[in-house]
């Protein structure tokens, strides 16, 4: 493992890209690959979370990030130790300017977050900053990849940054890909129904959602409806108890409604 981390920073490109497709050989096939992290960890950060880019190559920049993908999914929650690292690397790589790099540090970062849930939250805000730089990236599949990261660094980090993001998403809401539009809208939906303190934010989250009602694709105006509909039914059966006389006692439907045209639920 010394010898190929070495040759990540040989002179030659040819090199470099020879030991880093070792290095993720070495990193899938292993059975305890948790052994090399305190060697590949610092040589990354040094390569890719310095203030200076030292790795010139894009496709090897974009390499290196999906190593570092790989060892996030056989190493898991070995990570832990290496949080303020991978953070410092993700730092850099989702402003990089290669749209490849931003793309795969936002896979990263997802499966990173969801590893180690329990230690995440301690540097999830960290990633905001330049999450917020790259959400308005002229390649829509890149929006699209930072807003559901987004989406995830909040749902796993102390919850805080919601304010921080929701000008940014709200601004998404007017994309001209509807890709991004969706993507909005999953995020919103999905912070209405898991997010940890989402009661606090209902009155800043609702009115996205509803934006969504209006939306010209028909997708996203059912993925919006069908959000809202989950979102009253876990408010309901979370808040039962004050709605008892309520859900008993239900008026009787009008005699002159619509035909075909669904009520509204409590």
């Amino acid at each position: 493992l010394k010898p190929l981390l070495k040759c990540l920073a040989d002179p030659m490109e040819k090199c470099r890209e020879l030991a880093l497709q070792m290095l993720s050989d070495l990193m899938g096939k292993v059975p305890s690959p948790e052994e090399g992290l305190p060697y590949l960890i610092p040589t990354v950060v040094h390569r890719l979370g310095s203030p200076a880019i030292l790795e010139p190559a894009e496709e090897l920049r974009l390499a290196l990030v999906e190593l570092m993908t790989l060892t996030v999914e056989v190493c898991g929650k070995h990570l832990a130790p290496y949080l303020d690292d991978m953070v410092q690397i993700l730092q850099k790589t989702i402003v990089d300017p290669f749209p490849d790099v931003k793309k795969e540090s936002c896979k990263c970062a997802e499966m990173f977050a969801k590893s180690i849930p329990e230690h995440f939250h301690m540097q999830a805000e960290s990633l905001i900053k330049p999450l917020m730089q790259t959400i308005s990236h002229q390649h829509s599949k890149v929006r699209v990849a930072v807003i559901r990261t987004t989406g995830t660094v909040v749902q796993y980090g102390s919850g805080k940054s919601v304010d921080d993001v929701l000008s940014h998403l709200a601004q998404r809401l007017f994309d001209d890909a509807v890709q991004v539009r969706q993507a909005v809208t999953d995020v919103v939906g999905n912070w209405l129904l898991e997010l940890r303190d989402r009661y606090s934010y209902f009155h800043k989250l609702i009115p996205l959602l509803l934006s969504s009602f209006n939306d010209e694709m028909p997708a996203v105006r059912d993925s919006a409806v069908s959000y809202w509909k989950a979102v009253g039914e876990k408010w309901q059966k979370e808040n039962e108890e004050d709605l008892k006389d309520k859900l008993d006692f239900s008026g009787v439907p009008p005699a002159l409604y619509p035909v075909g045209v669904e009520r509204p639920s409590l």
